[in-house]
This record gives C-alpha cells, structure tokens and sequence, in this order.
C-alpha cells in the first residue's frame, strides 16, 4: 500500500469482511503494529457508526407508527364531527343527553372506554342495572302520584343489553 487512497480503499475492502489478503500483508510493511491497531480501531469505529445508524433507522420507524396509531382518532373525529353538521341542533341535543354522562362541573360529555377489564365490565352491568331501577321506581311514585295503577313488566338485565 504505497498510496493513502490505496490504503483507504484498503480499508473499506477489509470492512466489508475481505481483510484476509490485506491483513497478512500488514506483517511485511514497516509499520506492522501501527498498521493493525489502525485497522482495529477503524473497525471499531465502523461497527459504532453502523450501530448508531440502526438506532437512528429503529427510532425513525417507531416515529412513523406513533404517528399512525393515533391517524384513527383524527379520522374518527372527522367523521363525527361530518355526522354533527348533518343533523339538527335539537336533534344533536336530544341524542347527547342520550349518549353522554354529567360531568362534575354539570356539563355532559361522552365517555369511552375502548379497553375495559372485566371488572370494569361487571361495574358497568351492575350501575346499568341500577339506574333501571331507579328509573322504574321512579315511574312507580309518578304513576302513584297520578293515580294511575303501576305496571309490572319483567325486568331487563343488564347483561342483555350489554354484550
């Protein structure tokens, strides 16, 4: 290696794992031990890079999916909010005293839970079941109030309407 290109080039030919021919011609040069601690830490240095590129790759790929796990909620609040300018404001009103729940502040808001457990579940089945209560014993006292006679009708469970 005559040259400092023929030794670069040297070099990238041993980095891709051809060092065979090259490292054995270190031995008849005059510098043989600054030549293979060069080329040691060469390596070291390529394999460092090389581990910080993929790092760099990995990190870029879990941007992009971070980006896209959270594409479903912006796609998912166009399409309601399309749904809300198609209907009525008094129908709008009408279905959110429906579908929301009373905040602490006495405004509504519609709660989701994408992931329950099955705790959660049951607790959800067991308050569903008793609002219906309360609400069939409410209709009781109005009809006693009216003096109308109650009406008996069987009880929904919970777990019909919940599935």
């Amino acid at each position: 290696m005559a040259t400092p290109m023929e030794s670069i080039m040297a070099m990238f030919l041993m980095s891709l794992t051809n060092f065979g021919d090259y490292y054995s011609a270190f031995s008849k040069t005059k510098h043989e031990y600054v030549a293979k601690l060069l080329f040691v830490i060469y390596m070291a240095i390529v394999a460092i890079l090389l581990v910080n590129m993929l790092i760099a790759m990995m990190g870029n790929t879990y941007q992009k999916i971070a980006e896209t796990r959270n594409e479903w909620q912006r796609q998912w609040a166009r399409i309601v909010l399309v749904v809300e300018r198609g209907v009525s404001p008094a129908e709008r009103l009408k279905q959110m005293m429906v579908y929301s729940q009373p905040m602490s502040d006495g405004r509504r808001a519609l709660v989701l839970r994408l992931h329950q457990s099955d705790e959660d579940k049951e607790e959800m089945k067991e308050i569903l079941e008793m609002k219906r209560r309360h609400e069939r014993h409410l209709k009781k006292r109005k009809d006693k109030e009216l003096g109308k006679a109650p009406i008996t009708t069987q009880p929904i469970k919970a777990t019909q309407l919940i599935k």
